[in-house]
């Protein structure tokens, strides 16, 4: 007879055990939902998306907003510009065309000034009768600094616009339309990107996050290539981790195509384009063949992509690989001791005439002359530790364009949820854990953060440079999130409290590097938008005498003008330049409106209340400069 074995008793599941079970079992097939529908999760985000862009567009297409992209002193008038030359029918591009804008003008004065060995032939070439043409003699300079046939910038954004007007004329709801398409499409491939590296649920708060930030919408609806260089960061990584996974000539040729495209838009990605195919390699030595297979297919596609360029390049006589001049130029204001990287654009100008006459305009030599400013290591350290806060702080450095302005023509900017405040932290923190985590695999994302902080510590601080990167810190924040939801849910006490500590130190790092009352605008901001859409409206309403008309736009510029300038008091301190000249320039913009309610309107109270606006936005402003 056989003996009976005994049975261990059966332990009881714990109160515990059983939630972080459930839990678990309820998180686990979520993620496997959202995966299971990935196309129809796509669907949504990029309707979702559309509809944000929507309403965007209709809520600031006819206000100032229109009228931005005519700025003379702005990148958006000269790709404006260069793209309705383009269209005109020079598709080659086989002309001499570079902005001139006040600060070209400012820096060719100083450099013919300073060399009059320099200036010698292009006064002679611009003196007829005996009368030198100064202004054509500066922009003659300006062009050669600029190298003259080659591209100002990178070529592709401009060509997009240039079809653009071919197809639907100059008008531009046709270039937002397409940008909104970009940018919906980013979202989703942020989806997807999150879904391959964190997995569905990371992918899907990631896309959420970005598509809920102000910030990176704004940028939609203007004429910059923000919204392009946000898909190539996006797209690029994204086609680079399928390479990864599952390499094949045929996705390499997809993925060298993109380069292509991307360097034609933005030549910096050559610093990840690069390094990725290092990588690709030294992942998949073990299959040399593949790998000489898979990188001859990427060649051969980044060639056929670029045959254009090198065409056009060789076809008006300069060098055949050229895609932009402007390098030496950007580097040297904002790479010196006299840098100011939290000053939206400052130019020392005796600076940047020595370096560029010394380095002839070549970008190793302006390089090495720019480091040859700084007196030690100390200032060197003070300049760049600013550019690295730049890349965390909660402010959007305007340049071109402002958002805090934006903002006031489309309410919806300011009032979608997310900020930068808060994915900065987050973001680095989800850095290090990724990098703890996913080691290896997680080296291609960190590439290409490295990479997107290239233009901050090249150009400055600039909010447009700095989008890509707030993408990538979305993502690294969305990671973050779910790995802290999945700590405290399987009750990790250990790990979720360290991330908390962390979380909480990147917080006091972030949120102290610009103060919570810096005043948000600047004089050129009020002027690129004022000044640009209302005032010459108003020289032709005047001259052609339609009161009604006249006293209906100045109410309408009233109307937009930031609630600070109709809220502040004479006791309100001044702390900033800027906010003196804003509240200066405020006044005059006020005054105009003033002196039309005087001559055809007889509401006394509304002239009193203007009038008292008046007097206190000047009196700040001059209390300020007598200190």
């Amino acid at each position: 007879m056989a003996k009976r074995i005994p049975q261990k008793p059966v332990r009881k599941t714990t109160k515990k055990e059983k939630y972080v079970q459930g839990v678990t079992d309820w998180l686990a097939p979520a993620n496997e939902f959202l995966t299971q529908h990935s196309k129809k999760v796509a669907g949504l985000i990029f309707a979702l998306s559309l509809a944000l862009s929507a309403v965007y567009y209709f809520e600031g297409y006819n206000s100032p907003l229109k009228s931005l992209y005519k700025w003379e002193n702005s990148d958006m008038a000269f790709f404006d510009t260069w793209a309705r030359h383009i269209e005109g029918g020079d598709w080659m591009c086989d002309t001499v065309l570079h902005p001139f804008h006040d600060w070209h003008g400012i820096v060719a004065s100083s450099y013919l000034n300073a060399y009059p060995d320099v200036a010698a032939p292009y006064y002679q070439a611009n003196t007829h009768d005996g009368i030198l043409d100064s202004i054509a003699a500066r922009k003659a300079l300006i062009n050669d600094i600029y190298k003259g046939k080659t591209f100002h910038q990178e070529p592709l954004y401009t060509y997009m616009l240039a079809a653009s007007f071919k197809l639907f004329g100059y008008d531009y709801k046709w270039v937002y339309f397409w940008q909104f398409l970009l940018g919906a499409l980013t979202n989703v491939l942020i989806f997807y990107l999150g879904k391959r590296y964190f997995g569905a649920l990371t992918g899907l708060l990631a896309a959420l996050l970005v598509m809920l930030t102000g910030s990176i919408l704004v940028y939609e609806m203007v004429v910059l290539r923000t919204t392009l260089t946000n898909f190539y960061t996006v797209s690029l990584l994204y086609l680079f981790l399928l390479l990864l996974e599952k390499p094949n000539w045929k996705l390499q040729l997809a993925f060298g195509a993109a380069a292509g495209f991307t360097l034609l838009g933005q030549s910096y990605f050559i610093l990840f384009i690069l390094p990725a195919l290092g990588w690709f390699a030294w992942t998949h030595w073990k299959s040399k063949k593949e790998v000489v297979i898979n990188l001859a297919a990427f060649i051969g596609a980044l060639l056929v992509v670029m045959a254009p360029l090198f065409y056009r390049n060789l076809k008006v006589g300069i060098p055949m690989s050229a895609v932009a001049s402007h390098g030496a130029m950007a580097y040297i204001p904002v790479n010196t001791k006299y840098a100011s990287p939290m000053e939206s654009f400052s130019i020392y100008v005796p600076s940047l005439v020595k370096i560029r006459h010394d380095s002839k305009g070549k970008m190793l030599p302006a390089v090495i002359e720019c480091l040859k400013t700084f007196d030690g290591i100390g200032d060197f350290m003070k300049v760049y530790i600013q550019k690295i806060n730049g890349m965390f702080m909660w402010y959007e450095m305007p340049n071109n364009m402002s958002y805090y302005m934006y903002c006031q023509y489309a309410p919806i900017l300011g009032q979608l949820p997310v900020r930068y405040y808060f994915i900065a932290p987050l973001g680095l923190v989800g850095l290090l854990l990724g990098c703890w985590k996913l080691r290896r695999r997680f080296v291609p994302f960190v590439l290409m953060t490295v990479v997107s902080m290239v233009p901050l510590m090249v150009a400055g601080n600039l909010a447009r440079y700095r989008t890509p990167l707030e993408i990538l810190m979305s993502l690294a924040a969305a990671y973050l999130l779910i790995e802290l939801a999945q700590y405290y849910i399987q009750k990790s006490w250990k790990p979720l409290f360290i991330s908390m500590g962390l979380v909480l130190l990147a917080f006091l790092y972030t949120g102290n590097i610009v103060k919570k009352g810096l005043f948000v605008y600047n004089s050129n901001d009020l002027v690129s938008m004022y000044g640009n859409h209302y005032l010459q409206k108003l020289v032709v309403l005047e001259e052609q005498q339609k009161n009604d008309e006249y006293l209906d736009l100045t109410t309408d510029m009233m109307s937009y003008l930031p609630d600070y300038f109709f809220k502040t008091k004479i006791t309100d301190k001044v702390y900033f330049a800027n906010e003196a000249d804003c509240c200066r320039y405020a006044s005059e913009l006020m005054n105009v409106h003033l002196q039309t309610l005087q001559l055809f309107n007889d509401k006394q109270k509304d002239i009193a209340f203007y009038q008292d606006r008046i007097n206190i936005l000047k009196a700040k402003a001059d209390n300020f400069y007598k200190k």
